[in-house]
């Protein structure tokens, strides 16, 4: 009988100090929160991505145009990947591959049929609309992308990307 007692008592102890409480709720919740404004990422990856991208302006005959460079590579669809042209304008930004791939498609069934993808290391998957080999012809793009968008787009997209390889 005093095994019994024993054996209950530990097991009350037990499921009650299993009990989830308002302050886990909220960690819980703040996790959520803070991925959801990173776009799925932890704050440390997000950081570096950040901290690696090197915003900037270039002086387009009397305009600008915001240009971030990063260190990138193409991504392969459908077994080839497109090489990146010098000046490329990003509409999307996607953790999961596949999610990347199903807007290039939706992107060429909307008149980009030089839609690709870009990749960082973390992998973090840039969707591109079009690439441009001068900055004439990109801030053109841009400017095309933003008054008539081939699909909704949320902020800060378009914005134009630099591979590092070229920024040397």
């Amino acid at each position: 009988m005093n095994k019994f007692i024993l054996l209950t008592v530990l097991a009350l102890i037990a499921l009650t100090g299993c009990k989830t409480t308002e302050a886990n709720y909220r960690a819980a919740y703040e996790t959520a929160k803070e991925r959801t404004n990173t776009g799925g990422l932890d704050s440390t990856v997000y950081a570096r991505i950040r901290q690696e991208a090197r915003p900037g302006m270039v002086k387009v005959g009397n305009d600008t145009m915001p240009l971030t460079t990063q260190y990138v590579k193409p991504t392969a669809i459908d077994g080839t990947a497109k090489p990146l042209d010098r000046y490329n304008i990003v509409v999307a930004q996607f953790k999961q591959l596949f999610n990347a791939k199903s807007m290039v498609g939706r992107l060429k069934e909307a008149g980009y049929a030089d839609a690709s993808i870009a990749e960082t290391k973390e992998p973090l998957y840039y969707v591109i609309a079009s690439g441009h080999g001068d900055a004439a012809s990109a801030l053109h793009g841009l400017e095309a992308i933003r008054s008539q968008p081939p699909l909704p787009l949320r902020d800060p997209f378009p914005w134009v990307l630099q591979p590092a390889s070229f920024a040397r």
